[in-house]
């Protein structure tokens, strides 16, 4: 009986050992797939902020004819992605996503300069930037970035400029001094105006221009206008010729 009992406690003992065993060898090979995929991430990142930086060079010496628009900036959104995903594996207080956060908050000034430097050179609108400033601990932060992104989503010539005012970059915040910042989030500045709190999808398309947010003709519709022009035409030759016939 007691024989039975040792056999039974020593089963016990080694089914939850090989248990413990298994769970810790795929914990730890799934950590370091996931350790390495960061590192592959970061690494890439590392990539993309060096091209940037290189196109921006590039892009100093480019004239009005040249500029392309959101070429940039759809590269700067791309890295953008990568960096969420990143925080979202590694959790926002981890150092190296604040240290690259930073790095890339100070691509985005780069890239808002450049941006402002080119409309002013060429003559162009400034009502396709806006600039966003919002915080970490801030809840209608989360709600206005859904709303930007949605906005961004539809009206992909709107630059979208966001910077997490909690990283505590000088930078940053000489740019919220610049903007008229009361210390109030969300804070959004848009066509030289200052917008604080949260604004919903309806309240920001409304400030858009309207050539922005027209419907874009169609060769259809141009074809459509046309042929009905036409017709107008011939209805006012049959009806001349009838009067003529008359008399």
């Amino acid at each position: 009986m007691k024989k039975n009992i040792i056999v039974k406690h020593v089963s016990i003992f080694l089914i939850t050992s090989l248990i413990f065993a298994l769970g810790f060898f795929l914990s730890s090979t799934i950590n370091g797939k996931r350790i390495r995929e960061i590192e592959s991430l970061q690494q890439q990142i590392a990539v993309d902020i060096l091209s940037s930086e290189t196109q921006f060079n590039l892009l100093q010496q480019v004239s009005c004819d040249q500029q392309g628009g959101n070429v940039l900036s759809s590269e700067i959104a791309l890295l953008g992605e990568r960096l969420s995903f990143m925080e979202s594996q590694l959790g926002s207080e981890n150092s190296e996503v604040q240290q690259l956060k930073t790095y890339y908050s100070l691509l985005l000034i780069k890239d808002y300069l450049l941006a402002v430097e080119l409309q002013e050179r060429c003559g162009l609108s400034s009502d396709n930037i806006l600039v966003y400033f919002y915080t970490s601990e801030c809840e209608d932060c989360r709600r206005q970035g859904f709303v930007l992104d949605r906005l961004h989503s539809k009206y992909p010539e709107l630059r979208v400029y966001a910077f997490d005012a909690s990283l505590g970059v000088g930078s940053i915040e000489t740019f919220q001094n610049i903007v008229g910042s009361q210390g109030l989030y969300p804070l959004i500045a848009y066509n030289k105006t200052r917008l604080e709190g949260f604004y919903s999808f309806d309240e920001l398309e409304a400030l858009l221009p309207i050539e922005m947010t027209m419907p874009p003709v169609t060769e259809g519709d141009v074809l459509s206008e046309e042929n009905e022009l036409n017709e107008k035409g011939d209805s006012a030759l049959d009806a001349k010729d009838e009067i003529l016939l008359n008399e």
